[in-house]
């Protein structure tokens, strides 16, 4: 008996994802999704089986968002804002689902690409430096950096994620939305 069925798909103005990776945050797997840029975040209810939207965070500055992570449980987006001058705006949903309890700070590192990985207390954010292979801290209370020394990893990898263990592929739910 075959038990494959097909699921009702989203399509968002035409919009494909724009990484091909998931995040999952509260049941759901997230992507990133839009024409040219991400315009809207895409999700799929792992315990409904359905697709829907989460709303994007409301920036007057339309700055282009270039990351998409999960942080302890919560949406992240990260924004270029000055691509010289190494300025993101990193965005947190604080209250999943609700538009409104997305919080902005921003984080600037001279001569680095950077993109957050974790949260480690609630003052300090762990990013993977792009390009430097190794992790940086930033405290966002005191607004100061630190390295990150981990023993025993080698320095042989080209980007760092975080995963929560699941048997549910980081790529399920791609071909039902194109």
């Amino acid at each position: 008996m075959c038990s494959w069925r097909r699921l009702e798909s989203l399509c968002t103005d035409g919009a494909i994802p724009r990484h091909g990776f998931a995040v999952l945050v509260n049941g759901a797997l997230h992507w990133l999704a839009g024409k040219s840029f991400a315009s809207a975040i895409v999700a799929f209810g792992l315990s409904d089986e359905k697709f829907f939207e989460v709303p994007m965070p409301i920036d007057d500055n339309h700055y282009p968002c270039h990351d998409f992570v999960g942080l302890r449980g919560c949406l992240c987006q990260v924004a270029n804002v000055k691509l010289i001058a190494n300025k993101v705006d990193v965005w947190i949903m604080k209250e999943y689902g609700v538009a409104e309890s997305w919080t902005k700070f921003s984080v600037t590192r001279q001569n680095l690409a950077f993109t957050p990985l974790c949260l480690i207390s609630d003052d300090d954010i762990v990013f993977d430096v792009c390009g430097e292979k190794k992790l940086i801290v930033y405290n966002k209370k005191e607004e100061q950096w630190r390295d990150l020394n981990v023993d025993g990893i080698i320095a042989k990898f080209a980007r760092i994620r975080t995963f929560t263990e699941s048997l549910v592929s980081p790529m399920f739910g791609l071909d039902a939305i194109f």
